[in-house]
């Protein structure tokens, strides 16, 4: 998944000045939209993770 985004945003943004910087937040927000971090080690797909309370 991550790879996958973070490509597609590679290339949609190459004219930008800071191209890797933001394929890599794209790609990253791409995983957390679908996975949770458990504890400090594991992501998990986010309906099988822990309850996140919203603030």
């Amino acid at each position: 998944m991550y790879r996958s985004a973070f490509n597609h945003a590679y290339a949609a943004h190459a004219e930008e000045s800071r191209q890797e910087e933001i394929a890599h937040r794209i790609a990253w927000d791409a995983v957390r939209r679908s996975y949770v971090k458990q504890a400090d080690t594991w992501w998990v797909p986010r309906d099988q993770g822990p309850a996140r309370k919203e603030d």
